[in-house]
């Protein structure tokens, strides 16, 4: 049965990436959502912070670098601004004590340039804390995805890889084989040559909100290789699984 994964919390309904959107998943369990997806990064002060861009400007309008910037000060920041109605910036911790095997996680590790590694200690001493069998760390940087291998085994998490286009897959090298999931873009298996196919791995992709899109993808090679959807929209109809 393929499910759906929240992107970034119920983000059509919520301020994307807020406790509060994936606090809603979880309050309003749907039984054809499976998960939520989430972004993290690494704060001045080393506190795993959920968030998409490397600033906050796209967001809240202040060009503080989520990098260069302690978690009181980023926390301050978002929690004066309306988007976020009264509540601060998240914390990964927070978040798993939030969802406590309530649902599953789909963590984007962000590969701008902070110090992964130490995001990686700090990750890898939460997941574990945390259990095992429900959590999919995923990254577009195949280092940062070989760091966490080193840290985490299979035991705990399971592992994918994101990719926009066919040149991101080849500088992926062992990672493609070595990750337990592959997260194309689902704009590249309308168009796969094969080459997706015979990496034979089951896939979650990345980010359908219309039924259109749904449609074409039934209609493709390694659609039956693809396990859950990635989506703004979590009132999307997989015919044959919504219940």
């Amino acid at each position: 049965m393929k499910t759906l994964v929240a992107h970034m919390g119920f983000s059509k309904q919520y301020p994307a990436n807020t406790l509060h959107a994936c606090r809603s998943v979880i309050a309003n369990a749907q039984a054809n959502v499976c998960g939520i997806e989430v972004d993290v990064q690494l704060s001045k002060d080393g506190r795993i912070v959920i968030w998409h861009d490397d600033n906050l400007k796209h967001i809240v309008g202040n060009p503080a670098v989520i990098r260069d910037t302690t978690y009181d000060e980023l926390a301050a920041i978002t929690k004066a601004h309306s988007h976020f109605h009264g509540e601060s910036i998240g914390l990964l911790e927070d978040l798993l004590e939030m969802t406590a095997h309530k649902t599953a996680l789909y963590i984007e590790i962000k590969g701008y340039p902070y110090d992964h590694e130490n995001l990686c200690d700090r990750m890898a001493a939460m997941l574990k804390k945390y259990g095992s069998g429900d959590i999919i760390v995923h990254s577009f940087t195949a280092d940062i995805l070989r760091l966490m291998m080193k840290r985490v085994p299979a035991s705990y998490v399971r592992y994918g890889f994101l990719f926009s286009n066919m040149q991101e897959y080849a500088r992926g090298g062992d990672i493609v084989s070595a990750a337990d999931y592959l997260h194309p873009h689902f704009g590249l298996l309308l168009h796969d040559d094969g080459t997706i196919a015979r990496a034979g791995k089951p896939m979650n992709i990345w980010t359908v909100n219309t039924q259109d899109d749904v449609t074409k993808l039934m209609q493709t090679p390694l659609w039956n290789s693809v396990e859950s959807i990635i989506t703004d929209d979590s009132t999307l109809l997989i015919p044959g699984t919504n219940a």
